[in-house]
C-alpha cells in the first residue's frame, strides 16, 4: 500500500544536495515587506498561513524524486503565488 510519509522518507535519504535546497528560502523575506509596511492583523495572518503552506510544498519538493511530484509541487507554489498578490 502507498503512503506518502513513506514516500517522503525515501526520497529523503536519496537525496543529494541536502542543504542546497535551504539556500533558496532566503527569498521568502520578500514575502513579509508588505505587511511591514501595511500592517494588520489580517493581513499578517494571511501572510503566515501563505508561508506556512509555502514551507510545506517546497519541502516536498525539495525531497521528491519523482518529475510528476516536482512539477505538481511548481504548479501549487505558482498557484499561491497568483493568490497571494496584493
Amino acid at each position: 500500500m502507498f503512503s506518502p510519509l513513506e514516500y517522503l522518507n525515501n526520497a529523503r535519504r536519496k537525496m543529494k544536495n541536502k542543504g542546497a535546497s535551504l539556500f533558496w528560502l532566503i527569498y521568502t523575506v520578500f514575502l513579509f515587506v508588505d505587511p511591514a509596511f501595511n500592517p494588520s492583523l489580517r493581513h499578517w495572518i494571511g501572510t503566515l498561513v501563505v508561508f506556512a503552506v509555502f514551507l510545506v510544498v517546497y519541502y516536498v519538493y525539495s525531497v521528491s524524486c519523482s518529475k510528476r511530484w516536482r512539477y505538481g509541487m511548481v504548479g501549487i507554489i505558482f498557484l499561491l503565488g497568483a493568490l497571494s498578490v496584493p
